[in-house]
């Protein structure tokens, strides 16, 4: 069990205060909406480790009430010394202050992911005005993209290969399009858009088995379009806030906080995490019939 100072080192270690928002090129602020990611990604393995450790300290602390109660009846009835009560009850106290403490810290993990969420809001529109500047100038950036990245020499970059292995991450280790796991099937890095090569959108990035893989690749040539392509931003289930695609977690930060006091699965909300349409959603089933039929192949749906 990770001690409350630990947890403290450990956000020290992730550097907030450290963090450089330089938004002087394109490359400069896809820079720093990848830092951030990266540390929001951090804080949020921080704040799940919390949540276990504070339910260890609870049930610790149920026992020692239990415990502690038992010795104040065998002190009145059986006349036995208060002695061993006491050291429950020293116990009972340190666990106390232990919960606090975690508490505390979890607390300060919240204010971090809302502020580093305001941050990431900001530099998502810094880096789509760059894209939009550079989409206006189509052989200029064209030419320059081209001079500055090598597709066959990044592809065997060490950079693309931890980007290819932080893309399988955020897919849970699965095929996006068949779900099966990497214990059971080689999985690539699927470039969906090859417009930021080299600073590539975590949305830029399929993860595939090497046979939907293939798949995939064998349909292009043939010119097929039987595939429907995802779109690009999912939508919060509770107030329709665009967010990043993902049925595993279809709620913006601050609903997901609220969601998170009570953890119904099954509580009903307002509206499709695909398109955004009035839909009588949940956690388990955040999407309506007609995306689910559409792209439950490519999406990583919960099971219940």
């Amino acid at each position: 069990m990770t001690s409350p100072q630990e947890y403290r080192n450990k956000i020290a270690e992730i550097g907030l205060n450290k963090l450089e928002f330089n938004t002087s090129s394109f490359a400069q602020v896809h820079l720093t909406l990848t830092k951030i990611r990266n540390s929001q990604n951090k804080l949020w393995q921080l704040k799940r480790a919390l949540e276990v450790d504070i339910n260890i300290v609870r049930d610790e602390q149920q026992v020692a009430r239990k415990a502690s109660i038992s010795g104040s009846l065998a002190a009145i009835f059986l006349g036995k010394s208060t002695k061993h009560k006491q050291t429950q009850d020293q116990l009972t106290d340190e666990r106390d202050q232990s919960i606090i403490a975690y508490q505390k810290i979890d607390s300060d993990v919240d204010g971090l992911l809302e502020q580093l969420a305001v941050v990431e809001a900001k530099t998502q529109i810094l880096l789509n005005e760059w894209i939009a500047k550079e989409n206006r100038k189509p052989k200029e950036s064209a030419g320059r993209q081209t001079s500055l990245v090598d597709y066959r020499t990044y592809i065997k970059s060490s950079e693309w290969r931890q980007k290819a292995e932080e893309a399988k991450a955020r897919a849970g280790n699965r095929c996006q399009v068949c779900n099966r796991s990497r214990a059971e099937v080689q999985l690539d890095a699927h470039h969906r858009t090859y417009e930021r090569l080299g600073y590539e959108l975590p949305e830029d990035i399929t993860v595939l088995c090497r046979e939907c893989h293939q798949l995939y690749e064998d349909a292009k040539k043939t010119g097929s379009t039987s595939t429907e392509e995802l779109p690009e931003k999912g939508f919060c289930i509770r107030c329709k806030q665009s967010i990043r695609l993902n049925p595993q977690t279809p709620y913006c930060y601050s609903c997901y906080k609220v969601w998170k006091r009570f953890e119904n699965p099954d509580y009903q909300e307002k509206y499709c995490h695909v398109c955004g349409k009035e839909h009588s959603a949940t956690m388990l089933k955040p999407a309506c019939y007609d995306c689910y039929r559409t792209y439950r192949n490519k999406l990583q749906f919960q099971k219940a």
